[in-house]
């Protein structure tokens, strides 16, 4: 699922075209409230082996229906943003349609994720599509979206190593864990995944597991 929604970030932001509430449909996906009402989403028009291509997922009999579920699962998750305790904005991460007869896939990115690439966010991150492709783990790709959010890669920041906590990297991937046998599985799926990315040409990972951590 992360690596489609990915995938449909970055083809959108390939040729950035807003989407507004007067467009109907796909808008109304969005159920937005508070700010997002105020701001443009953004769509993209692809295909469901374009996207497949881009998340680096192998196409096959199975692939249309699998793009079709994570898109159906993804239209369901809701985000709300909030200052103390008032909710300021809020919406669905997408909306999506599909032309079964053209082939033609509609992404719209709702307001709340589309800042960015519409060029209206202060702050924001990159997210190497051609890394993602390369790490074969799904831990891998959802510590290396964290990574890249935690080392602000595309950012201002200059420095670009960081030493994280094992656990910490842990809960972000996975949430909170329920029982050790849980916590030693995923502290070893996370090593797998750290390991994994050092292979990629640009990270390079340390380990000081003796206390519980890693440096990036």
């Amino acid at each position: 699922d992360l690596r489609l929604f990915l995938a449909a970030m970055a083809l959108a932001s390939d040729d950035p075209e807003e989407i507004t509430p007067e467009q109907g449909t796909l808008w109304d996906k969005f159920l937005t409230s508070g700010d997002a009402t105020h701001r443009d989403g953004a769509v993209v028009r692809t295909t469901s082996y374009a996207l497949a291509k881009v998340a680096g997922l192998t196409w096959g009999s199975s692939a249309a229906g699998r793009v079709t579920e994570s898109l159906r699962k993804m239209r369901q998750v809701s985000s709300i943003w909030r200052k103390g305790n008032r909710e300021v904005s809020g919406s669905n991460m997408l909306s999506y349609a599909h032309d079964e007869d053209s082939g033609e896939l509609v992404i719209g990115i709702s307001p709340q994720f589309a800042q960015a690439i519409l060029g209206n966010a202060a702050r924001y991150i990159q997210v190497s599509s051609e890394e993602m492709r390369q790490l074969e783990r799904p831990a891998s790709a959802v510590l290396h979206l964290v990574l890249s959010s935690r080392l602000s890669i595309g950012g201002k920041r200059e420095k670009r190593d960081m030493t994280f906590k094992v656990d910490s990297l842990v809960e972000a991937v996975y949430g909170p864990s329920k029982n050790n046998d849980t916590l030693r599985n995923r502290r070893r799926a996370i090593k797998e995944g750290l390991a994994e990315l050092d292979q990629l040409e640009y990270w390079f990972v340390v380990d000081k597991y003796d206390n519980g951590r890693v440096n990036v």
